[in-house]
């Protein structure tokens, strides 16, 4: 994607992140004269299969917490990486959350068809922060939750067609490991289990969320 414009993709270059810089910077003062009190980056980074976030990653993440975003959400290593508390060089009253990889949610990346046999890819988590707002006006991640699952693809006959339901380890573990019939009792007790269809990936790319309280 190098060296392409995209008039509705934000792309830019892990290698040289400047630009991309200055881009949010502009971005984050004009969500905050219209009157955002938080930010949420989502953003498309990081080496596939790779369980750990890489020093392009980090020096990203720390370079946007720089900026004052306060929560960094990314994906496309298709494993779960760790999730990180940042503080800004230049402001140390700020903090930026940071989860470095959400994991696999629409996925055909099973055991079987991987050179990766460790079954990372047929997981993610569901991520969520609450955000608080005191009575000064000032606003806060006041807490984050993660929710792991395992991404349970079989095939309709009835619909013919594949399915993706997310399972939460939390039923896999309460039903054990008996895999299909556990995952079936598992789906049926959970109502409100997401059915999640697949949308096509970009290359290096970014979504900011302003947030008004």
């Amino acid at each position: 994607m190098y060296g392409t414009t995209y008039e509705y993709i934000n792309c830019f270059r892990m290698d040289a992140p400047q630009p991309f810089f200055d881009e949010v910077k502009g971005y984050l003062a004009e969500m905050e004269a219209a009157g955002a009190e938080a930010t949420v980056l989502f953003i498309h980074w990081g080496v596939e299969y790779q369980l750990k976030q890489n020093t392009q990653q980090t020096a990203i993440a720390q370079g946007l917490c720089d900026l004052g975003v306060d929560v960094i959400i990314g994906g496309h290593p298709h494993v779960v990486q760790p999730v990180e508390l940042l503080t800004s060089n230049t402001d140390a009253s700020h903090k930026t959350v940071c989860l470095y990889s959400m994991g696999n949610a629409v996925s055909n990346q099973r055991i079987k068809n991987m050179n990766l046999k460790t079954g990372h890819t047929e997981d993610g988590v569901l991520f969520s922060v609450t955000f608080s707002k005191y009575s000064d006006g000032t606003v806060v991640v006041e807490s984050t939750d993660v929710l792991p699952y395992y991404v349970n693809r079989y095939y309709s006959s009835e619909l013919e067609r594949n399915m993706f339901p997310i399972v939460p380890l939390v039923l896999c573990a309460i039903l054990g490991s008996t895999m299909e019939r556990g995952f079936v009792q598992a789906m049926a007790m959970s109502a409100d289990s997401l059915l999640i269809f697949v949308q096509r990936p970009i290359s290096c790319g970014i979504l900011i969320l302003a947030v008004i309280l």
